[in-house]
């Protein structure tokens, strides 16, 4: 992954993947950060989309559930995984090191 600071080079900005605005180090942490939860909020929905369609498409599909049941609980899984990603939104990256930020 390349980092580059928001005031170095146009070569450095371009080539890199992240590139940061401010000049601060703990920037890298809080990237790094926002990543690793964007990736687990992805694993969480894909958990959810799986295990409503595992469960409801095989019941639908024997005749065991009726099939507006079937897209009812269809449209409730993209309800529960859209619900799940806007909390993201409450996500703060630096929470856990807030102290060190005032130490400066």
């Amino acid at each position: 992954v390349g980092i580059a600071i928001g005031s170095g080079t146009d070569v450095a900005v371009e080539a890199a993947d992240v590139t940061l605005m401010r000049d601060d180090p703990l920037d890298v942490v809080r990237a790094i950060r926002v990543s690793d939860a964007t990736l687990q909020k992805i694993k969480q929905n894909l958990v959810w989309a799986l295990g409503y369609n595992t469960a409801m498409i095989p019941l639908a599909s024997l005749g065991l559930l009726q099939p507006a049941l079937a897209a009812a609980a269809m449209a409730f899984s993209s309800v529960s995984v859209l619900t799940n990603s806007l909390l993201f939104r409450r996500y703060e990256p630096d929470r856990d090191y807030r102290l060190l930020g005032r130490l400066r």
